[in-house]
């Protein structure tokens, strides 16, 4: 969780960059940073984002 939070606090700090690759992506490792924090901001953030999330397994029509 310390880690996360760094991360956000640090991404936050480098908005203020000195080139546009580094002004470009310092907010979405602040939005990766504040997603990991908790795992409900994690899963809408993957969700919003396409990927894949861990679901609950689908019953099987084999299963009996």
């Amino acid at each position: 969780m310390a880690c996360t939070l760094t991360l956000f606090i640090l991404a936050n700090l480098a908005i203020a960059a000195p080139n546009l690759a580094l002004l470009l992506t310092a907010p979405t490792a602040a939005g990766l940073g504040a997603a990991l924090s908790t795992p409900t901001a994690s899963a809408v953030a993957a969700a919003l984002a396409g990927l894949p999330t861990a679901a609950a397994p689908s019953p099987s029509s084999s299963a009996a």
